[in-house]
């Protein structure tokens, strides 16, 4: 009996083919042969994402979870080998610039580890391609042009809730005052980890869980708190940041869900954070106040594009 080719949509390997129907040698999973698609699948969809939702959950539970312990853990680490007289000024609530120095850099690692453990996930240690499993793909309606603008669009809104929220000073801009090495290590975790780390684990692999399980509407709205609530105590005490960052999170997330990819949020995301991470290395004084950086942000992003 001769059988139409096709390939597993978990693994993406040659299915099998049996009396009782079709079968993955890899996955050792039985379905039925109108269950699988002639090719593998090139993004992830509620159909085809091969996780599910507590899958997704503890990759994020564990991104939160190294986001807080190594930084802490290399900051003792630190205090005890090299600085003793750090540990009574953390123990007093005292910010330090070396411990923020070390909890930067931790951070860092926080963000090679989650990545390394969305990888081993998404591929199913090696089994699957990542990038297309995740869906990094541009969409016809949404190339780089179209993420120039959706950044100047939600640089508006910042500039407008900078303008009618209050603003108070918050621990990064705290953060920011402690010289030139400090903002250079945020900008930089800011413009090259965080989007790409964040998207991986928020967009594409939480959002496709939730939306399996759920629909895409309840992946919209969980997703968007999450990520703005991991974000609260960064900017707490300004109204004006947080409105903004929600704004970011819910952006972001539509995107993911009208595109069906990962890439037009990633490369929002990117310009979003790249040029306030300029203006935080160019001018920190701004960072005190929601809407100079907006502002600059704004116009420089502008200038980039050669509108201003």
């Amino acid at each position: 009996m001769n059988y139409t080719p096709s390939f597993c949509s978990v693994c993406g390997g040659p299915l099998q083919h049996t009396l009782s129907g079709t079968n993955c040698p890899q996955c050792s999973v039985s379905r039925s042969p109108e269950d699988y698609p002639v090719s593998p699948p090139a993004t992830v969809t509620t159909d085809t994402a091969p996780w599910g939702f507590w899958t997704g959950l503890m990759v994020w539970f564990v991104s939160i979870v190294l986001l807080i312990m190594l930084p802490l853990v290399a900051t003792l680490i630190y205090a005890v080998a090299f600085n003793p007289r750090l540990l009574g000024e953390l123990a007093r609530g005292v910010l330090a610039k070396d411990a923020v120095l070390v909890s930067l850099v931790a951070t860092f690692g926080a963000q090679v580890l989650t990545l390394a453990l969305a990888w081993l996930m998404v591929t199913k240690a090696g089994r699957r391609p990542f990038f297309s499993t995740l869906g990094w793909n541009w969409h016809p309606q949404f190339r780089m042009v179209h993420a120039v603008g959706l950044t100047i669009l939600m640089f508006g809104v910042a500039l407008a809730s900078g303008k009618f929220l209050p603003h108070k000073e918050t621990s990064l801009d705290k953060v920011l005052e402690m010289g030139l090495a400090v903002r250079v290590t945020v900008a930089i975790l800011a413009t090259l980890g965080a989007p790409i780390v964040e998207e991986v684990v928020y967009r594409g692999i939480l959002f496709p869980a939730i939306e399996r399980g759920q629909s895409t509407t309840v992946a919209v709205i969980v997703v968007t708190l999450l990520f703005w609530g991991v974000h609260v105590s960064q900017y707490w005490g300004s109204m004006a940041v947080l409105v903004s960052v929600f704004v970011l999170s819910l952006a972001l997330t539509m995107v993911r869900a009208v595109t069906r990819n990962l890439l037009p949020c990633v490369a929002t995301h990117f310009l979003f954070n790249g040029v306030q991470a300029v203006q935080i290395i160019l001018a920190p004084g701004a960072a005190k106040h929601a809407p100079e950086p907006a502002r600059a942000a704004l116009a420089a992003l502008l200038r980039h594009c050669g509108i201003l």
